[in-house]
């Protein structure tokens, strides 16, 4: 979950957008966008929506917000109309100085059915998993307002035979981020629950090696560079996993 009390604005500027995090050029006005991502950060962990940044490739710059007050009483009265969202939305409003602009900070907080929803997810995936099948992969629409959820039961002859050939080829390194691959993550969310800070290393010796041997597959194809992309595990590497685990 992330927290109400106001950061500060340039470790988020260096630190870029994560999955707490959303910047919105939004100097005159929000775009509709900024309301799906009100809606995304509220039904899952929170986050800051910051308006009055604009990106430039993978780097972001203050571009400042004309009439803040404006903007926020905007959104706020949005969010406040009957039928437009839900009335559990909490949010947070901080303003910051930077080089003579105004950029506005606003923290959604997450709604606490979103919890109880999570947990009981988590425990029918801890289940499933027990009995010796693949882990679940789930997929979510834009704006998170919704889900599917994969159950995979068993693995095709296909997968089953390039697992048997993948085996000794799977170095250290790949087994491990199989074993912490859950779901679809991002590159960021994997190197942090890796523990690792070398962004070339994780990609030569983790992402790429699996990527090769066919165990781990990117969720937009015909987006490669996309700051939206995610990874998940192949069907090969599913069985590699429950290969293993029914091993140990």
């Amino acid at each position: 979950m992330t927290t109400a009390r106001p950061l500060a604005l340039a470790p988020l500027l260096r630190q870029g957008e994560w999955s707490s995090t959303e910047f919105k050029a939004a100097r005159n006005a929000l775009p509709k966008s900024a309301f799906e991502t009100v809606s995304a950060f509220a039904n899952t962990s929170g986050g800051w929506l910051v308006p009055g940044v604009e990106q430039h490739g993978e780097q972001f710059s203050v571009n400042g917000v004309a009439e803040p007050d404006k903007l926020q009483n905007d959104l706020l009265s949005v969010l406040n109309a009957d039928g437009k969202t839900n009335h559990d939305v909490q949010v947070t409003a901080h303003h910051w100085q930077h080089g003579g602009k105004t950029v506005l900070g606003f923290h959604i907080a997450e709604n606490p059915r979103t919890r109880k929803a999570g947990t009981g997810l988590r425990i029918m995936r801890r289940e499933w998993q027990a009995l010796g099948h693949a882990q679940p992969t789930h997929r979510n629409d834009r704006a998170n307002k919704a889900f599917e959820i994969f159950l995979p039961d068993t693995v095709s002859r296909v997968a089953w035979m390039a697992g048997q050939e993948q085996i000794d080829l799977v170095t250290p390194e790949v087994q491990r981020l199989l074993q912490t691959l859950h779901g679809t993550m991002n590159r960021r969310e994997l190197m942090r629950a890796l523990g690792l800070k070398d962004e070339k290393h994780f990609r030569q010796q983790y992402q790429q090696a699996a990527v090769a041997l066919g165990l781990i597959e990117i969720t937009l194809p015909d987006k490669p560079r996309s700051r939206l992309q995610r990874y998940r595990l192949t069907e090969t590497g599913q069985y590699l996993l429950v290969s293993q685990r029914k091993s140990s």
